[in-house]
């Protein structure tokens, strides 16, 4: 069967790397999305364990759209049968880009082409199964939503920093850092932890939604995929995030003491006095947020925090290290980097309104 996964624009690569790893299976990148062929019992798995995706799909029918008569001409064609047999189901949609029709519209000419063959199973409160429209500028995607919820929520994100990241985003940074399980990573401006609970998750393989089993619209189907990817999980490497702020590096750890991740070592260390905390050369990988000129912090603040970040930094990583921070602007950090650090790339990503920049640096010789 085919299947589809919903993820952030500029996260594509990321998310066909994830799938490959959870389930073996080549995937096709596209516009904020991957395609693939998979059985259900390996997109439970995608759904269960999967960190880049937003939602993970069934795919009952794609089609090229302009109008909403397009909606009802390609629809009207579903057989029933493609549906569960049993439970109510609800039609929803997400739409992105300029159509000549709201979200709202959309929905109503879906659901209209199936009231009568389903014969009083389509609930919009009450129901049992999610089937999703997703509108992408000119293509539509209609198909079963696994989990029936959205998989960037994470539940462990309690204890928030004014600037916290989207989970899904944080571990795409860590991705798109070049990260390996087991090296020495450190976040220096770790914040309410997102980056390293993240990198964590990732190096330990244990499933982010292990905590919200309950939630899956199909988790008594899932049972036996809960099962599986729960003994996989193992001991993560040598993960740590720092900040100079007591408050935050507190609510850090109880934000990871609730995702259940026990090996990442927190601590309150100032950008100033990184040097002091690692030998020279012992770090693989820095990825991190960095604090950006605001109201709050003035621009001549923020350039000293960068001097010293990437002075340390260079300090502490080893030869060929990786530095990869996430900003909404790049100019204040490329202006000071260059002196200790080679840029080897960046990357935008779309997270709803917001723009980021994921910026890679090696450590000059």
């Amino acid at each position: 069967m085919e299947g589809m996964i919903i993820t952030h624009p500029g996260m594509e690569e990321v998310a066909a790397q994830e799938i490959k790893e959870i389930i073996g299976a080549e995937a096709v990148a596209g516009k904020s999305m991957c395609m693939l062929s998979a059985d259900t019992e390996q997109l439970f798995s995608l759904a269960y364990a999967g960190q880049s995706f937003l939602r993970v799909l069934k795919l009952y029918r794609s089609f090229t759209i302009t109008a909403l008569e397009d909606i009802k001409k390609e629809l009207s064609n579903v057989s029933p049968l493609v549906f569960p047999s049993e439970g109510m189901i609800c039609i929803q949609t997400i739409r992105v880009g300029s159509h000549p029709f709201q979200s709202i519209d959309a929905t109503e000419t879906a659901l209209s082409c199936f009231r009568e063959t389903l014969q009083g199973r389509i609930s919009l409160k009450n129901y049992q199964h999610l089937v999703m429209l997703i509108i992408n500028d000119d293509q539509c995607y209609f198909g079963l939503d696994i989990a029936g919820f959205d998989l960037s929520k994470r539940d462990y994100k309690v204890f928030l920093h004014p600037s916290s990241l989207r989970g899904t985003l944080g571990y795409g940074i860590v991705r798109m850092s070049g990260y390996v399980p087991g090296k020495v990573l450190v976040d220096p401006f770790c914040g309410s932890g997102i980056i390293p609970i993240e990198a964590a998750f990732f190096c330990s393989r244990l499933p982010v939604c292990m905590y919200r089993k309950k939630d899956f619209l199909m988790k008594e189907e899932m049972q036996n995929v809960f099962a599986a990817r729960d003994k996989k999980a193992k001991t993560c490497g040598n993960i740590s995030g720092f900040d100079r702020q007591l408050r935050h590096v507190s609510a850090a750890k109880k934000n990871a003491a609730i995702a259940g991740i026990k090996d990442i070592s927190f601590s309150r260390v100032d950008i100033e006095d990184l040097d002091l905390r690692f030998d020279k050369g012992s770090v693989d990988y820095i990825v991190t947020q960095p604090p950006e000129p605001s109201r709050i912090h003035e621009e001549k603040i923020i350039a000293k925090v960068y001097r010293d970040f990437f002075r340390n930094g260079a300090f502490v990583l080893k030869k060929k290290g990786i530095l990869c921070v996430c900003v909404r602007k790049k100019e204040p950090i490329e202006m000071v980097a260059g002196e200790y650090f080679t840029k080897l790339g960046e990357q935008v990503i779309g997270v709803g309104k917001d723009c980021w920049m994921v910026l890679r640096f090696e450590k000059k010789p």
